[in-house]
């Protein structure tokens, strides 16, 4: 799908729905823009593991991909 292979600029919010969550995963990084991701979890434990599948500039947990502090350096 095009929402899935490009970058758009607008309020959209797109739903792909996977089997599990190494499928997640798997399309999220597919993609050639990896600007930002989320994961939402309840296991607090397991919420760190989560966030370092993505393959993105900045990733969050259990917040918007929003707000995210660009000016300040940061490593993905």
């Amino acid at each position: 799908m095009r929402v899935a292979r490009e970058e758009i600029f607008g309020p959209i919010l797109s739903v792909i729905r996977v089997p599990a969550a190494a499928a997640a995963f798997e399309a999220a990084n597919a993609v050639e823009y990896g600007l930002a991701a989320s994961v939402y979890t309840r296991d607090v434990r397991r919420s760190s593991s989560l966030s370092t599948r993505f393959d993105v500039g900045i990733a969050h947990v259990n917040q918007p991909t929003l707000g995210g502090e660009v000016h300040l350096p940061f490593a993905a």
